[in-house]
C-alpha cells in the first residue's frame, strides 16, 4: 500500500496489507468503541495498538482509517467517529422531513455493498454541524458551507438497494452536485459496481406531482450523445429540455458548452467586443493548500481591478459535475490571459500541475505567467519555473522578519481555534495590494 498523494503517508510504503487490516479491525471490533457508538480517541488507539509493530505507525494507521473513509475526526476535538457504528435511529429532523420542493436523486444498485453512505459521511464530514445528532448508521444530514439552511439528507436502504439524496434550501442545486460527486467517486472505487442514477423530471407538472416522470442519468446522456437535446415527459405530455433536468442537480455535460460556443459564434460582433473587455485569470495551485487558496482568491478579487475590464478568475473546483475534467480544464487554461501559479512543495510534486497546467502554459508566448511564493518550497531545480519573475517579498515588509527569505503568503493566514474562521490581518491586505499593483502593470504592458 502506498498513498503518494497523502502528506503523512507519501513517504511510507506498507508491504504487508494484512498487518494494516488487523490493525483496522482492532478498532472496528473493539467492544468499548462499539458501546460508545463508534467514538474513539487517542487513549483507545494507544490501548488497541500497543503491539510493538504498531509503536511508530499509529499516526499513519489513523490516517489510513480516514483515507479508507472508515472514520473521520470531530471538529476541534481529538476524537474520531466511525459512522457504521453509530446508532441506527435517525434524528427527529429526518422523521419530520418534508420532501416537497426538494432536489432529489436515487442511486439504485442490482447489488449494493454495505456502508456507501458511511463512507460519504466520512468524506463530507466538514458539512456536518452536529456529529452525534446528525449521523446515524444508515444516513447523514449535511449542511452547505455557505448557507446552513441548505440541508442534504442522504439515506441508505439495503432492502431496496438504494441511496436516496434529497436537498432543500436556497443552494440545493449546487449542494446536491457536491453530494453526487462524492458518492460517484466512492462508487468508482468498487470495480465493476453497476448502478443507475434516477432523476425526477423538473417540469412544472412533475414538480407538483408525488409520482413524477423518472429518467436515468444514462438515458439522458445517451440522448445527448445522439445530439438530441429534449426528452419526452408523460406527465407534461410533451418534450422538455434535457439541460435543465441535469443542471438542476448540478450535472453539466460538455455538449452544453458546445451549444454555447455555437451560439456565441452567431453573436460574433457583440461577443468580440465583450471578449476584448474581459481578462481571464487562471489560478493553479495544489489542493493541499485549498483553505489558504480560498483566502488568496478572495483577496485577489478584492484588489485586482482594471477600469473598463472585467476580471474572470477560474480554478479547478469550479469545473461542473459531469464535464470531462481534463478536457474542460485544459480548455480553460488555453483560453486564459493570465496564469497565477501558487507555488508550494506540493505544487512542485504534482505531475499534473507541472506537466499539464504549467508545462503546457509555458509554451504560450501570449500568456502572462505570474508565480507567487505561496508556501515554503525548493523550486531551484525547476529551470523553467525558477527563470520566471516570482512575487517573493521579504518577511520584514509584513512584520514577519523572523521568516526572512522563507516568508510566504500562508504565513499571513491564521485561523481561529474556536470556529476555524480566518483571523483578519492588515498585513495580508498590504501584501495583496502590492502584488496586484505589480500584476496590473504587467497586464497593461501586455495590452499595449
Amino acid at each position: 500500500l502506498w498513498y503518494h498523494d497523502k502528506q503523512i503517508l507519501k513517504n511510507k510504503m506498507i508491504l504487508n496489507p494484512l498487518w494494516t487490516i488487523n490493525a483496522i479491525y482492532k478498532i472496528i471490533d473493539d467492544k468499548l468503541i462499539q458501546v460508545r457508538k463508534g467514538i474513539f480517541d487517542q487513549g483507545d488507539i494507544d490501548r488497541l495498538w500497543s503491539d510493538p509493530s504498531y509503536k511508530f505507525a499509529k499516526d499513519e494507521l489513523t490516517s489510513l482509517l480516514k483515507v479508507f473513509k472508515i472514520c473521520f475526526q470531530r471538529h476541534n476535538r481529538f476524537e474520531y467517529i466511525i459512522p457504521a457504528l453509530m446508532d441506527a435511529t435517525p434524528p427527529d429532523e429526518v422523521k419530520t422531513w418534508d420532501s416537497q420542493g426538494c432536489k432529489k436523486v436515487v442511486f439504485h444498485f442490482p447489488f449494493m455493498p454495505k456502508g456507501l453512505v458511511n463512507q460519504l459521511t466520512a468524506d463530507l464530514h466538514k458539512h456536518i454541524i452536529d456529529e452525534i445528532k446528525h449521523v446515524w448508521a444508515y444516513g447523514v444530514l449535511l449542511h452547505y458551507a455557505d448557507d446552513k439552511e441548505t440541508i442534504a439528507k442522504v439515506v441508505e436502504n439495503s432492502y431496496s438497494r438504494d441511496v436516496l439524496i434529497e436537498v432543500k434550501g436556497m443552494y440545493a442545486g449546487q449542494f446536491i452536485g457536491v453530494v453526487i460527486q462524492s458518492l460517484k467517486a466512492i462508487i468508482d472505487t468498487y470495480k465493476g459496481l453497476k448502478n443507475e442514477m434516477r432523476i425526477p423530471c423538473n417540469c412544472e407538472k412533475c414538480k407538483l406531482h408525488t409520482d413524477p416522470q423518472i429518467y436515468t442519468e444514462a438515458s439522458l446522456i445517451e440522448k445527448l450523445k445522439e445530439n438530441k437535446t429534449q426528452v419526452y415527459c408523460h406527465r407534461y405530455d410533451d418534450k422538455i429540455d434535457i439541460q435543465p433536468i441535469l443542471e438542476s442537480i448540478g450535472i453539466h455535460h460538455p455538449i452544453f458548452d458546445k451549444q454555447k460556443r455555437l451560439y456565441d459564434t452567431m453573436m460574433s460582433n457583440q461577443s468580440n467586443i465583450e471578449s476584448k473587455q474581459k481578462i481571464k485569470v487562471f489560478l493553479s495551485y495544489s489542493h493541499a493548500q485549498t483553505e489558504y487558496f480560498k483566502i488568496f482568491k478572495t483577496d485577489l478579487q478584492t484588489y485586482l481591478r482594471i477600469p473598463g475590464k472585467e476580471i474572470e478568475v477560474f480554478q479547478d473546483f469550479e469545473i461542473p459535475l459531469g464535464a470531462k475534467w481534463d478536457e474542460y480544464l485544459q480548455d480553460k487554461v488555453s483560453q486564459c490571459d493570465v496564469m497565477i501559479l501558487l507555488v508550494s512543495q506540493e505544487f512542485m510534486n504534482s505531475d499534473y500541475i507541472t506537466e499539464n497546467e504549467f508545462g503546457k502554459a509555458i509554451k504560450r508566448k501570449d500568456l502572462l505567467i505570474s508565480p507567487v511564493y505561496f508556501a515554503p518550497c525548493d523550486f531551484g531545480h525547476e529551470a523553467e519555473l525558477s527563470a520566471l519573475q516570482f512575487y517573493k517579498p521579504y518577511g520584514n515588509e509584513f512584520q514577519q522578519a523572523d521568516k526572512g527569505l522563507e516568508f510566504s503568503y500562508i504565513d499571513l493566514v491564521k485561523f481561529k481555534e474556536t470556529d476555524g474562521e480566518v483571523i483578519p490581518n492588515a498585513n495580508r491586505a498590504h501584501y495583496m495590494k502590492k502584488y496586484t499593483v505589480k500584476l496590473i502593470q504587467e497586464i497593461k504592458n501586455r495590452m499595449k
